[in-house]
Protein backbone atom coordinates (compact mmCIF):
# COMPACT_ATOMS: atom_id res chain seq x y z
CA UNK A 1 0.00 0.00 0.00
CA UNK A 2 1.20 3.13 -0.92
CA UNK A 3 0.74 6.13 1.44
CA UNK A 4 1.17 10.18 0.92
CA UNK A 5 -0.30 12.52 3.05
CA UNK A 6 -0.86 16.15 2.07
CA UNK A 7 -1.92 19.45 3.65
CA UNK A 8 -4.15 21.91 2.75
CA UNK A 9 -4.92 25.30 4.32
CA UNK A 10 -7.86 23.38 6.59
CA UNK A 11 -7.29 20.01 6.49
CA UNK A 12 -5.12 16.81 5.77
CA UNK A 13 -4.93 14.21 3.30
CA UNK A 14 -4.01 10.73 3.64
CA UNK A 15 -4.16 9.07 0.17
CA UNK A 16 -3.84 5.04 0.04
CA UNK A 17 -3.48 3.45 -2.95
CA UNK A 18 -3.33 -0.52 -3.09
CA UNK A 19 -0.45 -2.50 -4.91
CA UNK A 20 -2.04 -5.86 -4.05
CA UNK A 21 -5.42 -7.22 -4.40
CA UNK A 22 -5.26 -7.78 -0.93
CA UNK A 23 -4.78 -4.16 -0.33
CA UNK A 24 -7.78 -3.44 -2.42
CA UNK A 25 -10.11 -5.56 -0.52
CA UNK A 26 -8.79 -3.99 2.84
CA UNK A 27 -9.49 -0.74 1.25
CA UNK A 28 -13.10 -1.82 0.26
CA UNK A 29 -13.56 -2.85 3.91
CA UNK A 30 -12.49 0.33 4.97
CA UNK A 31 -15.12 1.67 3.04
CA UNK A 32 -17.58 -0.45 3.94
CA UNK A 33 -17.12 -0.81 7.68
CA UNK A 34 -15.23 2.29 8.50
CA UNK A 35 -17.01 4.72 10.30
CA UNK A 36 -16.39 8.88 10.40
CA UNK A 37 -15.23 8.58 14.14
CA UNK A 38 -11.92 8.77 14.34
CA UNK A 39 -10.11 7.20 17.40
CA UNK A 40 -6.61 8.66 18.05
CA UNK A 41 -3.94 9.81 15.16
CA UNK A 42 -0.31 9.24 16.71
CA UNK A 43 3.16 10.56 15.49
CA UNK A 44 5.94 8.87 16.94
CA UNK A 45 9.84 10.20 17.09
CA UNK A 46 12.34 7.67 17.55
CA UNK A 47 15.76 8.20 19.28
CA UNK A 48 17.25 7.23 15.98
CA UNK A 49 15.66 10.32 14.00
CA UNK A 50 12.95 8.01 12.59
CA UNK A 51 9.02 9.41 12.29
CA UNK A 52 6.12 7.09 11.82
CA UNK A 53 2.03 7.59 12.71
CA UNK A 54 -0.56 6.31 12.29
CA UNK A 55 -4.52 7.11 12.15
CA UNK A 56 -7.05 4.79 14.07
CA UNK A 57 -10.62 4.71 12.66
CA UNK A 58 -13.69 3.38 14.34
CA UNK A 59 -15.02 -0.08 13.06
CA UNK A 60 -19.21 -0.31 12.26
CA UNK A 61 -20.51 -2.12 15.32
CA UNK A 62 -21.09 -5.26 12.72
CA UNK A 63 -18.65 -5.66 10.41
CA UNK A 64 -19.82 -6.18 6.53
CA UNK A 65 -17.23 -8.67 5.46
CA UNK A 66 -18.27 -9.54 2.18
CA UNK A 67 -18.37 -7.51 -1.17
CA UNK A 68 -21.50 -7.64 -3.35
Amino acid sequence: MIFELQEYDGCFSMDMRAETVAEAAQLARLKMNGTKEMRGIYVYADKDGTFSGSVVIRKAKKDTSELK
